[in-house]
């Protein structure tokens, strides 16, 4: 797991042209936490925000990639300083092909050590060339 760095040193998503990307966040914090994504041109694709010392959703949706090179930040007080965040992928491959790919972040405000206080994920799924076929073929056969 790469990290930790800070929230406004994450290493730059490379995402593929033409993707839907879905994202969700989550926190559990006192410190009111936020993350934001731009694309390569500045524009925000998304911000979100929120606090609770229960576990609680902040944000989720999807967008489409229109450009491969994203930023992501992760703080507190709407960017007002940024945590230390951890990060892994997750990829699902078929035949040698990426059909899922999944980041995680995980982050730490600075109230602790336990990289619990904001929660963020973006996945995508990108069928391969002949992607209905082979469901057609799943379908057809299953347990195949």
């Amino acid at each position: 797991m790469p990290g930790p760095v800070a929230g406004n040193q994450i290493p730059a998503l490379v995402l593929p042209i033409g993707t839907d990307v879905f994202y969700s966040a989550g926190v559990q914090a006192q410190w009111n936490q936020w993350a934001q994504l731009k694309d390569s041109q500045g524009n925000i694709i998304f911000t979100m925000s929120g606090s609770g010392t229960d576990p609680k959703s902040i944000g989720a949706g999807y967008f489409h990639t229109a450009d491969t090179n994203y930023t992501l930040q992760i703080g507190i007080n709407n960017g007002g300083s940024f945590s230390q965040v951890l990060w892994g992928e997750a990829r699902l491959m078929m035949g040698g092909v990426l059909m899922c790919d999944q980041y995680v972040y995980a982050a730490e405000d600075g109230g602790g050590t336990d990289y619990n206080d904001t929660i963020l994920i973006l996945q995508w799924l990108k069928p391969p060339p002949g992607a209905p076929e082979l469901r057609r073929k799943a379908l057809a056969h299953p347990g195949q």
